[in-house]
């Protein structure tokens, strides 16, 4: 009914935590942090770790396991588990103007799109240790 909605979405936010959730077979992207295409505001220290995401993207394509869509400095997308995401654009995907951010850890598993993708401009945006399996 509600296809567009995500089951995370904080929009402008600071010193923020997102951890320890487990989301399975959501519409659309699982978690999505920001908005406003590059866009300055005052986003700062969010955390998106440990989170088990499988199965995003049943309805809707322009999308992530995890979204990002704003600047924001010490942010890190970290430790978290990514499964069965079917579309083109990446399982973590960094939309026009997402920059800043860290990206560690993360592991993905029969997923069909690229683990990581940075849209447009993503200035500052570091990508370490990326663990596969049986992706294609």
């Amino acid at each position: 009914e509600f296809s567009s909605t995500n089951p995370i979405f904080a929009a402008y936010v600071a010193d923020t935590h997102v951890v320890h959730n487990t989301i399975h077979d959501s519409e659309y992207s699982a978690i999505c942090v920001g908005w406003g295409w590059g866009v300055d505001s005052y986003m700062r220290n969010v955390r998106i770790e440990n989170n088990s995401i499988t199965q995003p993207l049943q309805v809707l394509s322009d999308g992530g396991g995890v979204y990002t869509n704003t600047p924001c400095p010490n942010c890190h997308v970290s430790g978290n588990y990514f499964e069965g995401d079917p579309h083109v654009y990446g399982c973590l995907y960094h939309d026009g103007g997402s920059g800043l951010w860290t990206d560690e850890n993360n592991v993905f598993n029969h997923i069909r799109a690229s683990a990581v993708f940075c849209h447009g401009t993503c200035p500052g945006i570091s990508i370490s240790p990326i663990y596969y399996n049986d992706s294609g």
